[in-house]
């Protein structure tokens, strides 16, 4: 079996409400999925360029541990999510993993290479 064997839910994000309230409840949201079984790590990007766009990367153990969080959700965590959609539109979808690389760290004495 491959090492990489979690699962990845990439979800592209425009806000169309209030910016302000959309990062409360993501920050809701983020937090709750964070403590649920098989959750690995998320992270959470913002356009330079353009400030309603948004990235979020969810990775979990597999797939079955990101539906069985989904289906514990309370209805106070139901809003949240009935409340997330009025404010954005999304689009996420569910990626394995197939690779990844970190940079290699420098050893002492040992430059970068030029860019």
């Amino acid at each position: 079996m491959s090492e990489f064997t979690t699962t990845t839910m990439i979800n592209p994000i425009t806000v169309i409400g209030d910016p302000v309230r959309f990062r409360e409840i993501i920050d809701l949201i983020a937090a709750y999925m964070s403590e649920q079984d098989g959750f690995v790590r998320l992270r959470f990007f913002q356009s330079h360029t353009h400030a309603e766009k948004y990235y979020m990367l969810a990775e979990w153990r597999d797939l079955d541990a990101h539906q069985a969080a989904a289906d514990r959700r309370s209805p106070e965590v139901l809003g949240w999510f009935a409340e997330l959609k009025e404010l954005t539109e999304v689009a996420p979808d569910f990626f394995a993993t197939l690779a990844a690389r970190d940079s290699a760290p420098l050893t002492r004495g040992t430059q970068a290479p030029p860019r």
